[in-house]
C-alpha cells in the first residue's frame, strides 16, 4: 500500500481507494444507530442558563453532528452567538 497523500490530495485519493473497493457491492440490510442524549441534559443545560452560567459546546464532532446535537439539547437558538474553530481560523484565536 502507498502512504497517504497530504491534505491537498487526501480526498481525491480517498475517491480513488473507494472506487476501487466499493464495488459490486449488494446490501443484505441497513442499519442505523440513534445516539440520544442522557436523560436530564436539556433540563439540566436550561437550568444552567437560567443561573446566567454560560454554557459552551466543545466537541470534535463534525460540522453536521455537532449542529444536530446542539439544536437538540437547546443550546442552539437564532438569537446566540457562535464561534465556529477549525484549522482555517485557528491563528485567528488568540
Amino acid at each position: 500500500m502507498r502512504d497517504v497523500p497530504n491534505d491537498a490530495t487526501k480526498e481525491i485519493y480517498l475517491t480513488e481507494l473507494n472506487r476501487k473497493i466499493e464495488k459490486d457491492i449488494h446490501f443484505l440490510g441497513v442499519s442505523a444507530i440513534r445516539d440520544c442524549l442522557q436523560d436530564q441534559v436539556v433540563c439540566t443545560l436550561k437550568d444552567l442558563q437560567n443561573a446566567n452560567i454560560k454554557v459552551c459546546m466543545l466537541t470534535g464532532d463534525k460540522k453536521e453532528t455537532a449542529e444536530i446535537v446542539g439544536k437538540s439539547c437547546g443550546l442552539l437558538e437564532k438569537k446566540g452567538i457562535y464561534f465556529e474553530i477549525d484549522n482555517s481560523n485557528l491563528n485567528e484565536i488568540s
